[in-house]
């Protein structure tokens, strides 16, 4: 019995000190699931996981769903500013209640356009797939 109660002792100990994870993040209403293939030029580190999601939902309305329930994180960085010069738009949440993108391990991305392709070619970013919709994505680092 009381080795019984050491090894309840010694499993409640190791869950209380396991570091504390987000819950799963809530997805949009209506947003799709998208397959995107992770690749080098992402600039990702090793393991990290994305999930992509679009929707047909304005820029503002999924900004106003998200900000009801995560903390902004203000991006110094501007947005990319399309070649035909369409500008596009984004907001960052830590999912796991962080405010600085540098010191979160799950944060999110609203943007749009969405850019789903890029690539450096002879020095300027080349935007390969580029669709009028609201991406939503999901970081989570190691």
């Amino acid at each position: 019995m009381i080795l019984k109660g050491l090894l309840c002792l010694a499993a409640a100990s190791l869950i209380a000190a396991s570091p504390a994870r987000a819950a799963e993040p809530k997805i949009y209403p209506g947003a799709k699931a998208e397959v995107v293939e992770a690749r080098p030029g992402m600039g990702m580190p090793p393991g990290t996981k994305i999930r992509f999601y679009t929707t047909e939902a304005s820029f503002e309305k999924v900004m106003a769903f998200y900000k009801g329930l995560y903390p902004e994180i203000a991006m110094a960085a501007p947005p990319p500013m399309l070649p035909a010069g369409q500008k596009v738009v984004w907001a960052f949440f830590g999912l796991d209640g962080k405010t600085d993108l540098t010191a979160s391990k799950q944060w999110m991305k609203i943007q749009r356009p969405a850019i789903m392709d890029a690539r450096m070619e002879g020095g300027v970013m080349k935007y390969i797939d580029v669709r009028d919709v609201t991406l939503i994505q999901f970081i989570e680092s190691q």
